[in-house]
């Protein structure tokens, strides 16, 4: 099986390493690492460098290329890029996709099949939904170190068919992946944490750690959990108290330093970053639901103030 991870950012390369890491049967599976620039060029040259739990280890993938006729056709295509990264890489990238190609996206927004459906001409029923609980960063050009979360991968779909067989297949392989009907809950869940927590932390310049130690930042991060659990519901996907109090004892999990990639990217000064999925889509997608609660995402609206662009 050929499988492609498009982006060798914190996310792409810790599956990519989980994939390549001291298995004995790589015969059965072929990764290939889309990446360009000096990515490209590091990996070449020394492999990845991935850190986690005070340790390292260098992978060494099958391919490591931006060349869309190089790489050639893939059966799985792990998706690993940034939201505003995803329309120029998959088009870049279509002639690598086969009508059976399985897309496995494992963005940070709610809709990513969405978005890829509305990109490419590729059958819906071959593009899943996926998330992955994780705090991972480049931290280097080939380098990626894992900070925090477990690295879980959520996946599945609404349609009729099964992917268990994928699930068995990652799994064989050192990821820790996880089928599911209830795909479109468990990524709204994800959702309830990081998108409150990413505007919180960038718009304050605060950690993960001076977030729960302080009680007026938890009193905002509450209220950006309500109008997110508001608009879930608006759009039939209905959270639970249960689901909350997961959130808080995801927070209280991460190192006390941890940081999101978007506060990373609010921070070295880019001005492409995925405000429009943690911010914009909250505050758009309520007022197009008419959500009542916080009068249309009032919170969401005055962390939005805090960025000048």
């Amino acid at each position: 099986m050929r499988i492609g991870i498009l982006g060798i950012g914190g996310i792409g390369g810790f599956i990519g390493a989980q994939l390549l890491s001291d298995n004995k049967h790589h015969d059965k599976i072929e990764v290939l690492f889309i990446c360009r620039g000096a990515t490209k060029k590091a990996i070449k040259q020394n492999g990845l460098l991935f850190r986690s739990d005070g340790k390292e280890k260098v992978v060494y993938p099958h391919l490591v290329s931006d060349d869309p006729t190089e790489i050639g056709k893939l059966d799985l295509l792990i998706i690993a890029t940034k939201s505003y990264q995803l329309k120029e890489a998959l088009n870049r990238y279509l002639p690598c996709l086969q009508e059976e190609t399985l897309l496995l996206p494992l963005l940070n927004g709610v809709n990513a099949k969405e978005l890829i459906a509305s990109y490419i001409p590729h059958p819906v029923c071959k593009i899943l939904e996926g998330c992955i609980y994780i705090i991972s960063n480049q931290v280097a050009p080939g380098q990626v170190t894992h900070k925090g979360g477990l690295g879980k991968v959520f996946f599945g779909t609404t349609l009729s068919q099964d992917y268990q067989w994928l699930e068995k297949l990652l799994k064989d392989f050192g990821v820790d992946a996880n089928y599911t009907r209830n795909i479109k809950e468990v990524i709204w869940k994800k959702f309830l944490f990081v998108s409150p927590i990413s505007a919180l932390t960038s718009s304050y310049g605060i950690t993960f750690g001076q977030l729960r130690n302080n009680e007026d930042y938890m009193f905002i991060f509450q209220k950006l959990m309500n109008e997110i659990l508001d608009l879930a519901k608006s759009l039939k996907i209905y959270l639970s108290n249960g689901d909350v109090n997961d959130v808080m004892m995801m927070l209280s999990s991460f190192p006390e330093q941890a940081k999101t990639s978007f506060q990373l990217d609010i921070e070295g000064g880019s001005l492409q970053n995925e405000k429009s999925i943690f911010i914009d889509y909250v505050i758009n997608k309520s007022i197009k639901e008419g959500s009542k609660h916080y009068y249309y995402s009032r919170m969401n609206s005055q962390i939005l103030s805090a960025f000048s662009y």
